[in-house]
């Protein structure tokens, strides 16, 4: 019987590639018809799976508490993230700041790339002047997520390598391509006007793997987890099979980080 149930789900015998909640994709099938299955190398622990098994029962128990330790990203947009839809984007800055807190050497400046989108001079001065005894390619690794025509999409520095790589989740489309090497041509002039090291020789270069996605909801995913990725040099095994995994462990980190804050804050007025 256990057997017909995982061939009627499309998920094999063994439990470790069965999810904590159902999934809401269809597993995909490749060129030669066979499913692609989620990398075992991407599973949660037992922490983790804990971790989102509370939220969960918090979520549908409607505990108050939760609204309470939610405070800064809403529990409506943690259960958001676990549906097929797009990820907003105070849901990827505050888990990029996450990634960043167990990365000393990368920097994650997010909202220049939608400064330079929205043209946003004003915006986009302030940041170089308030960094300008930082320079971006002091750092190992440089993270910037780019949001241009509806589309997540990633360029990283490495500034010791002397490369950027380009990652995007939908490649083919050339105003996508166009406006990654028109972002990089940016920095290069605002970092000549600041003084900084000028990577006009670094080589340019397309990420290799590079995921593809298979629908039009998951480029910001991809776009996360190619920077956590590259944030802890990480080599790149996944496919649009694991992005099920992923969404779960954003909402899982998004939540533990406000769980722990939540507690240091309730400590703290208990003392004072």
């Amino acid at each position: 019987m256990g057997s017909i149930v995982g061939r009627m789900k499309a998920n094999p015998r063994k439990a470790t590639y069965i999810p904590l909640l159902k999934s809401p994709y269809y597993l995909q099938k490749n060129k030669r018809g066979k499913v692609s299955r989620p990398n075992l190398k991407y599973c949660f622990s037992h922490i983790e799976r804990s971790c989102l098994e509370e939220f969960w029962i918090r979520l549908y128990s409607n505990n108050p508490i939760l609204d309470d330790i939610c405070s800064t990203i809403p529990k409506e947009e943690m259960h958001k993230t676990l549906k097929k839809s797009w990820i907003d984007t105070l849901i990827m800055d505050y888990w990029l700041g996450i990634v960043g807190e167990h990365c000393i050497g990368t920097f994650f400046p997010s909202t220049l790339a939608h400064f330079e989108v929205q043209q946003k001079t004003a915006e986009i001065d302030l940041m170089f002047t308030c960094n300008k005894n930082r320079d971006f390619w002091t750092f190992e690794t440089v993270v910037f997520p780019i949001w241009f025509k509806y589309h997540f999409f990633l360029i990283i520095g490495y500034p010791k390598e002397q490369r950027i790589v380009y990652y995007n989740s939908m490649m083919g489309y050339t105003s996508y391509d166009d406006y990654a090497n028109h972002f990089v041509d940016f920095l290069r002039k605002k970092f000549l006007e600041v003084g900084w090291i000028d990577p006009m020789f670094w080589s340019f270069e397309i990420g290799n793997p590079n995921p593809q996605q298979t629908n039009n909801f998951d480029c910001g995913i991809f776009t996360m987890a190619n920077a956590e990725h590259a944030s802890y040099r990480r080599a790149i095994e996944y496919t649009q099979a694991d992005i099920w995994y992923y969404r779960q462990k954003i909402v899982t980190d998004i939540y533990k980080k406000q769980k722990q804050l939540y507690s240091y804050f309730f400590e703290s007025q208990k003392i004072s």
